[in-house]
């Protein structure tokens, strides 16, 4: 509860280690068929998650 309001977990930080989250809302992997053969990243996910962490979530 915070000044008299219950606030739910998902808002509250959470640390696991040396990462810090501001809040417990993630988005999981996806688009895998974007990836290598070796399974790696590509400039696309870059830019994908990349618009995302900076708030842009309607591309």
């Amino acid at each position: 509860m915070i000044g008299g309001i219950h606030v739910s977990l998902i808002f509250q930080p959470f640390q696991q280690k040396n990462c810090i989250l501001p809040n417990r809302i993630v988005c999981s992997p996806m688009f895998m068929y974007s990836a290598t053969e070796q399974g790696q990243v590509t400039d696309w996910h870059i830019v994908h998650y990349g618009t995302r962490a900076a708030g842009n979530l309607d591309d």
